[in-house]
């Protein structure tokens, strides 16, 4: 006998979107000329999004102003040794393969702010249809 779950409920999370960019990586590698990434058998079959969100209590020493600047400083700096992070899909034309294109075109980076705190969200179930309105 099969189980059925209840609907969770939508939260209402109050956003307000502050700021939608692509972080490139901070300096160019000396590699960076057309290169590109083979994808394994698995990394072909196993491509999809994983979404991610981070929620972050307020500390008195990082004005919410100053969290997103250091944020997209610290992720500019991991792309320059994981520059495939920064690239793009694209299809081999000789092998008929997707393969990564290490052209540094960014990652996506998202700020934005809730008027809820975080005891109001309690505890997080998943799926929590409230996080699509973040995508």
């Amino acid at each position: 006998m099969a189980s059925v779950f209840p609907i969770p409920p939508r939260q209402d999370l109050k956003l307000t979107f502050q700021e939608s960019i692509l972080v490139s990586p901070l300096k160019q590698t000396d590699d960076d000329d057309n290169k590109s990434m083979f994808l394994s058998n698995i990394d072909q079959i196993l491509n999809y999004n994983i979404p991610t969100v981070h929620f972050f209590k307020a500390n008195p020493d990082f004005p919410p102003q100053t969290v997103p600047k250091r944020l997209k400083m610290a992720l500019g700096r991991v792309l320059v040794p994981y520059d495939f992070m920064a690239g793009r899909f694209q299809l081999n034309q000789q092998s008929g393969r997707l393969e990564i294109d290490c052209n540094s075109a960014g990652a996506g980076f998202v700020v934005a702010s809730s008027e809820c705190l975080l005891d109001d969200l309690g505890d997080f179930v998943y799926p929590n249809l409230g996080f699509r309105l973040l995508s």
